[in-house]
């Protein structure tokens, strides 16, 4: 889009409409190379005096289901598959940017479930998950919580921490952190609070 002397002209491609079946597809590709592929970047503008620019991918909307979203990475044919990463941005002055992952508002029904799950090994060990927070050098480190929402009227969620089935099952541990100057961490399990019995 063209410069502005407030905001910039925007750029707006659409696939044809179908009278009769699907509309046209849109699909913005790199170049072969002979060695690495080219790459496709989407970057929201720079902001030079306030707030940059978002870049949104959205699925289409839908008579009766909305269209999904699939950030996949390559095929990798001789070796590992492309990687996909979700970074937040630097803050040079301040803290970096939040990642928040969660399923919309469900005004009647259920709201979307959130699966995370490592891939199915046909041959070998399946993938890791792991749930960590970053080292603070000058600082505390941040927590991790595991909390099930609340509810008015029926039993609140469980939580449930299940070792793997295998010929020897797997184990499951709570360990608290080591204090390399001081005291280490304690660990408690309690039960919840009711207003009959506990």
């Amino acid at each position: 889009g063209g410069k502005g002397a407030t905001t910039g002209g925007a750029i707006v491609m659409t696939a044809g409409e179908g009278a009769a079946a699907a509309g046209g597809a849109a699909s913005v590709v790199a170049g072969l190379g002979a060695t690495s592929g080219g790459a496709v970047h989407v970057i929201g503008g720079e902001g030079s005096s306030t707030t940059g620019g978002a870049a949104s991918i959205t699925g289409g909307k839908g008579a009766t289901e909305g269209g999904a979203v699939v950030l996949t990475g390559g095929l990798g044919v001789a070796a590992t598959g492309g990687d996909v990463s979700i970074v937040s941005g630097a803050g040079t002055a301040r803290s970096s940017g939040d990642i928040t992952i969660h399923s919309a508002l469900a005004t009647n029904g259920v709201t979307g479930a959130l699966m995370f799950s490592s891939g199915v090994a046909s041959s070998g060990s399946s993938g890791a998950i792991s749930l960590l927070t970053g080292t603070a050098t000058d600082g505390a480190a941040g927590p991790i919580t595991l909390q099930v929402g609340d509810t008015d009227t029926a039993t609140g969620g469980v939580v449930s921490v299940i070792g793997g089935k295998g010929d020897v099952g797997g184990a499951v541990s709570v360990v608290a952190g080591e204090g390399g100057a001081t005291t280490g961490g304690a660990a408690s399990v309690t039960g919840g609070k009711g207003t009959t019995n506990g």
